[in-house]
């Protein structure tokens, strides 16, 4: 099977509003999981996924495999590299999954919301650590989720009554 798609330009993401549905700030480099991100933040709800310098391409062969045609009807826009993120956290009221932080069980989401996620890995840079941390409770016997998983697990604890 062929695709041919136009790539749309996307708008620059205005990070200094509020944000005004429940978005994603991704910094995933490798397609297959931007493509599985995209597809679960539609999924539960996600009015938008704001793409950071780091992260691949939705529209890359391996992205549209993993959305299932997904990002073909996601909004997107452009945010800045993640590492200029750090210079304005306090503005920015991001919440950041992490292996330290709220449980989520527990924690009180606000709606709408911005979810950074960070590479997997290497995680989220220092300069981001004023973020607001969530953690998903797991067994000790395993190190951590995915950062795809995690994500699904955090969108569908957002949606239950607090």
């Amino acid at each position: 099977p062929l695709l041919v798609l136009k790539l749309p330009r996307f708008e620059s993401a205005n990070l200094a509003e509020p944000p005004t549905s429940r978005q994603v700030i991704c910094a995933l480099g490798d397609p297959a999981n931007v493509g599985a991100l995209v597809r679960v933040s539609l999924a539960f709800g996600v009015g938008e996924v704001i793409l950071l310098k780091e992260s691949a391409s939705p529209f890359h062969p391996k992205a549209l495999r993993a959305s299932s045609g997904t990002s073909l009807t996601m909004k997107f826009s452009m945010g800045p590299s993640l590492s200029l993120l750090g210079e304005k956290i306090h503005e920015l009221g991001l919440l950041a999954l992490d292996l330290k932080g709220e449980d989520i069980r527990t924690f009180k989401w606000p709606k709408p919301f911005r979810l950074l996620v960070g590479e997997e890995g290497r995680g989220l840079p220092e300069d981001l650590a004023q973020a607001k941390r969530l953690t998903i409770p797991i067994q000790p016997q395993v190190e951590s989720l995915n950062a795809v998983s995690a994500v699904s697990v955090a969108l569908f604890a957002s949606q239950l009554k607090n």
